[in-house]
């Protein structure tokens, strides 16, 4: 797979948890995500293995046990780990934003 498609856009890649015990929706902020960011960055889901400039670990709840063993942040990673996290005005948005404005 590759870390960016050919016009240079930064990769960010979406790595969930196994959802075993939900105590936050993911969904709203993934939404958000794509509607900021669809057309700025290549978005995508990864489950194993890789090389990205970004990637944003969803986990469900505190516990945060998504495994990233495999994965490799070209520039940053950031886990969810809070309610606050998930929130669509919160702080992944400006997160991944300081990415664009870099």
């Amino acid at each position: 797979m590759e870390n960016k498609i050919s016009n240079n856009r930064l990769s960010l890649r979406l790595k969930y948890c196994g959802g075993c015990n939900i105590h936050f929706d993911r969904k709203t902020l993934v939404e958000a995500i794509r509607e900021q960011f669809g057309s700025k960055m290549d978005i995508d889901y990864v489950s194993s293995g890789g090389e990205f400039d970004l990637i944003l670990v969803l986990n469900a709840c505190p516990v945060a046990c998504a495994s990233i063993d495999q994965l490799e942040a070209k520039q940053d990673i950031y886990i969810v780990r809070t309610k606050k996290d998930c929130a669509p005005d919160g702080p992944v948005i400006s997160w991944i934003q300081s990415f664009l404005d870099a």
